[in-house]
């Protein structure tokens, strides 16, 4: 029973974090996650299966230990940050070694179903809502203190002024992310999964959602799936070129019909923001989150660019230094915080040595996986070029799911 409790509560966590306790950093989902996490430890006299793998470990270690030892003495050096960061690598290390040991996987399919259901129906309920009768709903419960520092009320204001919906969210993006995992493992259930109606409703909700982040793993999930049927050797040639046909049907006929619509030109506009054309930089959000981080890696002193900064002190290094190209392409030059994708985030903490170990760490979890277990992988590795969720719950579920793959292939090889 507790185990089902365990994995409920696990993936219900990306909806629990979005509450906490009234302090920072703290969710509800977290402290559930955990309390139910101790009775199973104690449960079973404290014997915790640590997961071991020697790159993986090799990263954390150049993350935590090293840069810390090498940047200790430096003026600049935020112990608060480091302490902070340190915090939450430990729960997710420590969370990802729970959920290997104590998540039923009989039952994790059934309860992120349920799970990803009732969110969609949601969505719906808030994107027909307001097409048809302009009534706007907001899935975020006021006067309950969330676990970001900001108050729901300034949340429910920002999400009433948004073109788009987000369901039970923060962010359009996390209901992107947390659907598109669960997409992926539909998607390579079936021989064809064109022909499955969850499927189809899933593509539905990520096409009307309009994240960016949900619509690449869309389209790595078809692309993929549509050369897994073509290459199929139970497929018939007439069965594939009716395949390639109807994507090109369906795609040229979306295309024409959405093209003429105001909102969708305003997203397709977006990717002139993600240029090195120099014009585009300045207040560009595109641009910002892929490509300024570049900028400033290149303005880090040339030892620190190989052995980091230190576990997150990118804000106090870029606090104590000029950094003038990177201070010319951001929005806000005295911003509190430095925006940097996962990637850009491993090489400002650890260097570029540890985004060698991060790279032969994936690069081993993707090749000897099931195709789902790949696909996962390669959804994970773009998202860590475009998205800042590095060591967050969205990238535990991408990895947990993908060991957990990697696992069912070695027993089926066994």
């Amino acid at each position: 029973m507790l185990n089902k409790l365990f994995t409920f509560l696990l993936l219900a966590l990306p909806i629990l974090d979005v509450y906490g306790i009234g302090i920072t950093g703290f969710s509800i989902g977290k402290i559930l996650l955990l309390l139910v996490s101790l009775i199973l430890v104690i449960k079973d006299k404290l014997n915790i299966k640590l997961y071991f793998n020697k790159f993986f470990i090799i990263l954390l270690t150049l993350l935590v230990v090293v840069s810390f030892i090498l940047n200790i003495s430096e003026d600049w050096f935020s112990i608060k940050d480091y302490i902070h960061k340190l915090i939450a690598i430990g729960g997710f290390y420590f969370t990802l070694c729970l959920a290997l040991q104590y998540v039923d996987w009989d039952r994790a399919l059934k309860y992120y179903k349920i799970l990803v259901w009732i969110c969609s129906i949601f969505f719906l309920i808030q994107f027909s809502a307001f097409y048809f009768a302009e009534i706007r709903i907001i899935g975020i419960i006021p006067h309950i203190p969330l676990a970001i520092d900001r108050s729901s009320a300034e949340i429910i204001e920002i999400q009433e002024n948004l073109s788009r919906f987000t369901s039970f969210f923060l962010e359009p993006a996390h209901f992107a992310y947390y659907i598109a995992i669960y997409y992926i493992i539909l998607a390579f259930r079936e021989e064809n999964p064109f022909t499955n109606k969850e499927f189809l409703f899933l593509s539905l909700v990520l096409l009307l959602l309009q994240s960016g982040n949900g619509l690449m793993i869309m389209g790595v999930v078809v692309i993929i799936s549509t050369f897994k049927i073509l290459l199929s050797k139970q497929s018939k040639k007439g069965t594939n070129i009716f395949i390639v046909l109807l994507l090109f049907i369906v795609g040229g006929i979306t295309f024409s019909h959405f093209s003429n619509n105001e909102a969708v030109n305003k997203n397709l506009g977006r990717i002139n923001e993600i240029s090195f054309n120099q014009d585009n930089k300045k207040g560009s959000s595109g641009y910002q989150r892929i490509f300024s981080g570049y900028t400033f890696l290149s303005e880090v002193e040339q030892d620190k660019l190989w052995l980091g900064l230190g576990l997150g002190n990118q804000n106090a290094y870029y606090h104590s230094h000029d950094m003038p190209t990177f201070r010319s392409e951001i929005t806000n030059a005295d911003s509190q915080y430095v925006y940097l994708n996962s990637i850009q985030l491993i090489i400002a903490w650890g260097g570029v040595v540890s985004l060698l170990f991060f790279g032969l760490y994936t690069y081993r979890l993707t090749k000897n996986n099931t195709l789902t277990g790949r696909t996962m992988m390669i959804a994970f590795i773009i998202s860590c070029f475009i998205a800042s969720g590095l060591f967050g719950t969205y990238m535990l579920f991408f990895l947990l799911f993908s060991i957990h793959y990697q696992r069912v292939r070695a027993q089926q090889i066994s």
